[in-house]
């Protein structure tokens, strides 16, 4: 028999009960036992309530002031006690006894006088039973409590990043600069102030309308045709921005010349354009390069100069793309009721939950897989955004860029909430499509389990 320890609880009026049962316990090898002695129920009791680690209770019926039977049942009401083994230790040998004895929650039953090795046996089985079920409990309840901390890091996550979504909604709603967002069947999903300023119309009033109605869709594609991007303007990439002059009709019919770029946003269910649109005055470029780069006018313009600023109002909407999807109906009341009281949440969320581990495996991850595409396939970076489809590609005085996938190369550059499956599914595209190439490949297939595992472990 196994190493094992215990206590048990004996309750007999009989002393010689207790040297019996001690004497019996004392000849199995490998066995630490503790006996706690009790002359009765009350006593018994009494030691329950001071200790909660008693491993099996032994107990004889015929007692003094309190029998077995009562005993068994004020135990089995107690919540700590609910499983304990108890073992009925008892001369009677009727029937009756012991089917009473099982019905109020006895484990086992032994007559008196008991026989050391059967008893030793029943008692040792019970107590390892016993103790394995306490251990799985104890692991079940450790398993439970880390689920629920997780649970509550992740609800506070997609509470912090509810709010940093409102807040960025916020900033689109009242910048300078019109927006409109469309989804895959053409029906205007976004609306904000500029817009309305400019065009005229109220955003209740065109919610949900088809987008054709306001804005020239067609002139925006055959914008991107022009420049060498396919139709549906995705030149195989997920987002690509694409500028353009369109001449727009106001509320009141009359006509406005604006110059506007749009950002084609997909996500795993919906493909979606976001329009940026403003005024162009006398037919020039209004946009400077000496207005200051925190200010959220001069945001659709001349790439060049603007390419900051562009990138984070691309960031911004990117960063409310699925919780306009999700709540469509309700955004815009819900922004402009909540507005006020969220302009002075934090522009950052807290870093807490972004593990410097992850970030720099992310890195590694993106630059191995570059640099496994340049060598097997003699193809650049771009080429990789593009035939991928992962990442944005940009149109910068006739030169193609990917400052997005860019800033996935240096830790520093990192955005503060990365697009970690993009960095995954780049990977398993370079694995895929690149002829083998050792040690390189394994290197890469290494670093990319290595981040699968830490977002797995990640809170």
């Amino acid at each position: 028999m196994k190493s094992i320890s215990g206590q048990i609880l004996v309750v007999d009026d009989n002393p010689m009960i207790h040297l019996q049962v001690l004497k019996a316990m004392r000849t199995v090898d490998g066995v630490s036992i503790e006996l706690i002695k009790a002359n009765n129920g009350m006593e018994a009791l009494t030691i329950l309530e001071k200790n909660k680690e008693v491993d099996l209770i032994l107990t004889d019926l015929d007692m003094p002031e309190m029998d077995g039977f009562e005993l068994i049942e004020l135990i089995r009401k107690q919540k700590d006690f609910g499983q304990v083994p108890i073992l009925f230790l008892s001369s009677y040998q009727e029937l009756n006894h012991k089917i009473r004895a099982f019905e109020l929650g006895a484990t086992d039953y032994i007559t008196k006088p008991f026989i050391a090795q059967e008893f030793q046996a029943r008692v040792m089985g019970n107590i390892q039973r016993y103790q394995q079920q306490r251990q799985i409990q104890a692991e079940l309840q450790a398993s439970l409590l880390i689920q629920q901390e997780k649970l509550v890091k992740r609800q506070q996550i997609e509470l912090d990043l509810q709010i940093a979504q409102k807040r960025l909604a916020i900033i689109l709603d009242f910048m300078d600069d019109a927006l409109i967002m469309v989804d895959d069947s053409a029906r205007i999903i976004f609306f904000n102030r500029g817009a309305e300023r400019i065009l005229g119309y109220s955003a209740q009033s065109v919610s949900g309308k088809m987008a054709h109605e306001f804005i020239p869709l067609e002139t925006i594609r055959k914008s991107a045709l022009q420049v060498g991007l396919h139709e549906n303007f995705s030149s195989k990439s997920a987002q690509t921005i694409v500028p353009v002059e369109m001449a727009l009709n106001r509320e009141d019919q009359t006509e406005i010349q604006t110059e506007a770029m749009a950002l084609q946003l997909i996500s795993e269910e919906e493909k979606t354009i976001a329009v940026f649109f403003r005024e162009k005055i006398s037919g020039t470029v209004q946009f400077s390069s000496s207005q200051p780069i925190t200010s959220t006018t001069g945001l659709i313009g001349v790439v060049g100069h603007e390419q900051q600023r562009i990138q984070a109002m691309e960031d911004a909407v990117e960063g409310i793309f699925d919780w306009i999807l999700q709540g469509r109906d309700k955004l815009l009341d819900e922004l402009r009721n909540t507005g006020s009281s969220l302009q002075n949440i934090s522009d950052y969320l807290s870093e807490e939950y972004q593990s410097t581990a992850v970030r720099e495996t992310l890195v590694q991850v993106m630059v191995q897989s570059i640099q496994y595409w340049e060598k097997t396939t003699g193809k650049t970076r771009i080429e990789l955004a593009e035939e991928s489809g992962l990442w944005r590609i940009y149109i910068d005085r006739d030169h193609y860029q990917s400052k997005t996938m860019d800033r996935y190369l240096k830790v520093h550059t990192l955005p503060k909430f990365p697009r970690w499956k993009n960095v995954v599914e780049t990977a398993n595209f370079v694995l895929t499509r690149c002829p083998q190439l050792e040690p390189q490949r394994t290197h890469l297939q290494t670093t990319t389990s290595n981040l699968k595992k830490l977002l797995q472990n990640a809170p």
